[in-house]
C-alpha cells in the first residue's frame, strides 16, 4: 500500500499546476465563439473588444493571468458582444 500511495502523491505533484481539461475546452470554445462573432468592420465598439481580447490571450499565453481569469474574461467579452448586439 505504501507504494501505491507514492505514486499516487507522485502524480498529484505532477499535475497540480495542469488546468483542468474541461475548462481548457470551455476557454477554448469561448474564445472561438467570440472570434466568430466578432464582425468583420472597423466600428470603434469592436476594435475595443478585439483589441482586449488579443491582450487577454497574450496575458495567458505569457501565463501573467491563470486560466479561471483568462475564463472569466472571455465570459465579460462575451456579454458585451452579446449586449452590443441586442
Amino acid at each position: 500500500m505504501s507504494r501505491q500511495h507514492n505514486k499516487v502523491n507522485g502524480i498529484m505533484k505532477q499535475n497540480k499546476n495542469v488546468a483542468p481539461l474541461l475548462l481548457q475546452k470551455s476557454t477554448q470554445h469561448k474564445f472561438n465563439t467570440i472570434r466568430s462573432k466578432m464582425p468583420h468592420s472597423s466600428h470603434p465598439e469592436h476594435e475595443h473588444i478585439k483589441t482586449k481580447l488579443d491582450d487577454l490571450v497574450c496575458q495567458f499565453k505569457n501565463e501573467d493571468i491563470c486560466i479561471k481569469k483568462y475564463n472569466h474574461g472571455l465570459d465579460q467579452l462575451m456579454k458585451q458582444l452579446n449586449t452590443e448586439k441586442k
